[in-house]
């Protein structure tokens, strides 16, 4: 008797349904973050969700290695129409966790001491 091939396995890979796929984003995003905080002083943290992306589209779905995977989420037109949504949203969202961190009384705001801009040290030359 022959052996069938899972019909859930493409090339090695596992097709994930949408949630397991979101979830298994998640926990790589976190992951990656927990990981990276200290890399670079955050930098690596601050492209974790954009490699973890790339991550899952290219290795984990592969669905990146056609145009229709990438048609699927959004990647082939810019999608101008909905960027000042996308900025406003976000500053929104920090605006309003600022708020809230500043109103339960975990921080204050502070004005830093001194210049905020360093004049260049012209001895050291």
């Amino acid at each position: 008797m022959a052996a069938t091939a899972d019909p859930r396995r493409l090339a090695g890979v596992f097709r994930l349904s949408d949630r397991v796929a979101a979830v298994t984003y998640v926990v790589l995003v976190l992951g990656m973050s927990l990981g990276t905080a200290t890399v670079l002083d955050g930098l690596v943290l601050a492209f974790s969700p954009v490699l973890v992306a790339l991550l899952m589209m290219l290795a984990v779905t592969r669905e990146g290695w056609s145009g229709a995977g990438w048609h699927r989420v959004g990647i082939t037109r810019p999608g101008l129409r909905t960027w000042p949504l996308a900025v406003g949203t976000t500053a929104g969202v920090c605006v309003l966790a600022t708020a809230a961190v500043v109103a339960l009384g975990a921080a204050r705001p502070v004005t830093p001491d001194g210049p905020w801009l360093r004049e260049p040290n012209r001895d050291a030359s």
